[in-house]
């Protein structure tokens, strides 16, 4: 019944890149949180490849996806990166960031340049806030955000649960 209450979510993806190396991890844990200076937080498990890339760089970006986004998501939620290269193996595409080494997502709805403010270790995961340090919003895009019910394990968009015609 819990777990009911708190879903549905938006989902986004979170990439992060720290001397060469890449990763992309998917969290349905994300906020904004104030709008002057704008931070966002993320929630990631706490021994998450993409948790210890975004330690040591002190920088990431978020990327708000739609349903377009919805297979290379899933790939992204359930393999590490440490195994396996989630860019190549699930198509995503990415162009680079203007102020943070961290990829854009070429096909998100939206991606956010973030700078670390802060990370805290909440057991077995991790809350890490960042500053907003430019959003770029792809004009190409105009679907609806990817939502995420864990109750169910599905993901849907506003009106359209998956596989749903």
């Amino acid at each position: 019944m819990a777990a009911a209450c708190t879903y549905p979510r938006q989902v986004v993806l979170v990439t992060s890149s720290y001397k060469g190396k890449c990763n992309v991890c998917t969290t349905e844990c994300y906020m904004s949180i104030d709008s002057k200076p704008p931070f966002v937080s993320i929630a990631l498990p706490a021994k998450s490849f993409t948790l210890e890339i975004i330690t040591r760089s002190g920088e990431f970006v978020v990327a708000a996806v739609g349903e377009n986004l919805t297979e290379a998501t899933r790939l992204a939620k359930s393999v590490s990166g440490k195994i396996v290269d989630k860019f190549s193996e699930g198509k995503i595409e990415t162009v680079p960031a203007s102020l943070v080494a961290a990829p854009l997502v070429r096909d998100a709805v939206a991606n956010i340049e973030c700078r670390v403010i802060s990370i805290l270790n909440c057991g077995n995961w991790a809350l890490v806030t960042g500053e907003n340090l430019k959003t770029d919003a792809n004009e190409k895009m105009n679907g609806m955000p990817l939502l995420f019910c864990d109750a169910e394990g599905k993901f849907f968009t506003v009106g359209k649960k998956e596989g749903a015609e």
